[in-house]
């Protein structure tokens, strides 16, 4: 989880907001505490965020990663198809291009015979999985199903009481906000790669709403979606940022947003001495 951590440090450039985000998150404080490989899951795309763009050797050992956590079926892609588009401007990085697919392509036929086979055969884990799913029955359904996920992904990362997942659920508008930036982003971005945490962020809740649309990954499985946390934090932030045009509305919700997470950090510092002791 330190490793996790500080590539997402590193990943977020000194945006001071996500980092206080995720120091206080009761859950990611919570599973650095146990050897969960929930941990794994957020320094694996944390490492693909963090080297985005990156055109030397070492991308070629991040397929690897998919034997390391499930996590990495959603980023894995992402250099590959940075390198198609760079090679539709530079012929020369053809090489490139087919090393990493073949390599992907190698390790993802190698996890799926050795391990996600025979978990996609368990019924049982689907049923658990049930009510994070987006219900597709009926415009009621999907409309309660996708809201309640959203809260779920903005909210349970502050906190394991009522009190928290409300106060956590105000800021459930300035994530939507930072999602739909980072549409834009990744529509800008689309022709030359995926370069940015706003385009990252994008990709990976379009990936989670289809898969949990077709009942195949849970939209928000809070621990199974631990790894989104950090850019939840990171879009949340931001949302607010959109209206710095507009100083004293930005500096409130700056401090309303700093007061939140001051209080999220010592409602966690409790809740763990009362835990561990």
């Amino acid at each position: 989880m330190f490793l996790a951590f500080w590539a997402w440090l590193k990943a977020y450039k000194n945006n001071l907001l996500a980092v206080f985000s995720f120091s206080v998150s009761y859950w990611l404080v919570y599973y650095a505490a146990e050897l969960k490989p929930y941990s794994m899951d957020l320094l694996v795309v944390g490492i693909f965020c963090l080297l985005l763009g990156y055109k030397r050797g070492l991308i070629f050992f991040l397929p690897l990663l998919l034997f390391f956590s499930y996590a990495a079926i959603f980023v894995f892609w992402i250099p590959a198809y940075n390198l198609f588009m760079l090679w539709r401007k530079d012929k020369s990085t053809l090489p490139s291009l087919i090393t990493y697919i073949l390599v992907s392509m190698a390790a993802f036929i190698s996890a799926y015979s050795i391990d996600w086979r025979f978990g996609l055969s368990q019924s049982c884990l689907f049923d658990y999985w049930r009510d994070y799913f987006i219900c597709s029955d009926s415009p009621y359904c999907f409309i309660k199903s996708f809201t309640e996920g959203l809260r779920n992904m903005v909210a349970w990362p502050f906190g394991n009481n009522r009190l928290s997942l409300r106060l956590a659920s105000v800021f459930i508008p300035f994530f939507l906000l930072g999602i739909f930036l980072s549409f834009r982003s990744f529509l800008k971005e689309a022709k030359s790669g995926i370069k940015t945490l706003e385009s990252f962020g994008a990709i990976i809740f379009i990936e989670l709403f289809i898969l949990g649309l077709f009942k195949k990954y849970p939209f928000t499985g809070e621990r199974v979606t631990l790894f989104f946390m950090p850019v939840v934090f990171f879009m949340i932030v931001k949302g607010i940022e959109l209206f710095k045009r507009y100083k004293t509305l930005y500096f409130s919700l700056l401090t309303v947003y700093t007061l939140f997470l001051s209080y999220s950090g010592f409602n966690s510092l409790l809740a763990f001495l009362r835990l561990y002791r």
